[in-house]
Order: structure tokens, then sequence, then C-alpha cells
């Protein structure tokens, strides 16, 4: 007998196959009557809801990763400022809208110092010395030297 080929009727051998699915609510043989099955309206809801809790679950569990990230890992931990500075920008967003970033900076440096965490990445500075500390033009590197190898690098790639 070929692959493929059956003998006897369509409806002697839907009766006798079986499926293997560990989900109880299918049918457990195929005939004409129940072939073609769909989830209910509540199995479906019960899917949605499942699926929404799994997603708040891990907009949760990143977080929570990234706050403990800030507050006890990052490299901007050791500068002074407002608790909510470590995880948020949200009171910035606050005083920028209400016009007070200037009055909220002076207060802020005030009470913490010269450079006070504002951000989660971000640092304000109210001395001007550190300036020049922080935004440095003077490199040890010589940008000639690695200009000069990489561009006669590419000549000789392109001859």
């Amino acid at each position: 007998m070929a692959f493929g080929t059956t003998t006897g009727s369509p409806s002697e051998h839907s009766a006798s196959l079986k499926l293997f699915c560990p989900s109880s609510k299918l049918p457990k043989t195929l005939s004409s009557q129940n072939f073609v099955t769909s989830p209910s309206t509540a199995d479906s809801m019960q899917i949605v809801i499942q699926a929404t809790w799994q997603f708040l679950a891990g907009v949760l569990f990143l977080s929570a990763a990234t706050w403990l990230w800030e507050v006890f890992f990052s490299p901007l931990r050791v500068f002074p400022g407002p608790g909510l500075a470590k995880v948020t920008n949200f009171w910035r967003a606050i005083a920028t809208a209400s016009y007070k970033v200037e009055t909220t900076h002076r207060e802020l440096h005030r009470k913490y110092g010269s450079a006070v965490r504002i951000g989660p990445s971000c640092i304000s500075i109210s001395d001007p010395s550190l300036i020049k500390t922080i935004y440095s033009t003077k490199n040890p590197w010589s940008k000639v030297e690695h200009t000069s190898a990489m561009i006669s690098s590419l000549l000789s790639v392109a001859e």
C-alpha cells in the first residue's frame, strides 16, 4: 500500500484517529461532528488576561531592575541629590513645566553642593572650575596620528 492512500470510507478513519493533546478541553477523537474546534469566548478572555498580567509583571521586573541599578550600582550614585533624581526625570519635567528650573537648581546646589545629581544620567554643576576638568579637550592620544594612519589604510585598500 502506498503512503497516503487509504482504504474504506472516510468516516471509518476519522472516528479512529486519536489526538495527542494535553488539553482536556479538546475532543479526544476526530469525527465529522467535532473536527473543527475553537476556544470559547471565556477561554479567549482568560488568555488575554493572562498575557496582560505577564506583560505587567515583565514591565515591573524591568523597572525594579533599573531602579536597583541606578540606586546601588550606577557610577553616578556617589553624587548627592534628591532621592527621586536617582530613578526618574519626572520631577524635572514638573519643574520645567512650572518654569522653576533655575530656582530649583539653585536650591539644590545650596543644599547638596557644586555637583548635584538631577536625573538618572544627569549631573548639574555650579562650579565653573569643574567645567574644564569635565569637558577637557586635552587628549593624550594625537588625533593626527590616528587620522593619518586611518587615511593611509583606506588608500591602500582602495588601490
